[in-house]
């Protein structure tokens, strides 16, 4: 999490920009702070050097469906917008069906 802490105490303004890279009907901004530890734990550039292929797009997502639901199930209850925002984001992986990768679409 040491990248998203260091995000989140950029000035304001860059903040924003930062912000707007996370689109809420692509990648909420909720799933990048809850799964900031997950994120920076993928070995990205490993994926990024060998594509992902079908098979491993797939496991991807479903491995990042897994952690919002535990991310979700680990939301203090008084934190119900949370909650609600990560179940929106785990709904919207999950039934999207087609997944954005490299510029192809990839079905599940």
């Amino acid at each position: 999490m040491a990248l998203w802490a260091k995000i989140q105490e950029l000035p304001a303004d860059t903040f924003l920009q930062v912000q707007a890279l996370y689109h809420p009907d692509h990648f909420p901004i909720e799933v990048r702070h809850y799964l900031a530890n997950w994120i920076e734990e993928q070995n990205w550039s490993e994926i990024a050097q060998d594509g992902p292929g079908e098979e491993r797009a797939s496991a991807l997502v479903s491995a990042l469906i897994r952690e919002l639901q535990r991310a979700q199930g680990a939301v203090e209850g008084a934190n119900f917008v949370a909650r609600i925002k990560l179940a929106e984001a785990i709904a919207s992986f999950a039934v999207s069906g087609i997944f954005a990768v490299d510029g192809r679409n990839l079905k599940k």
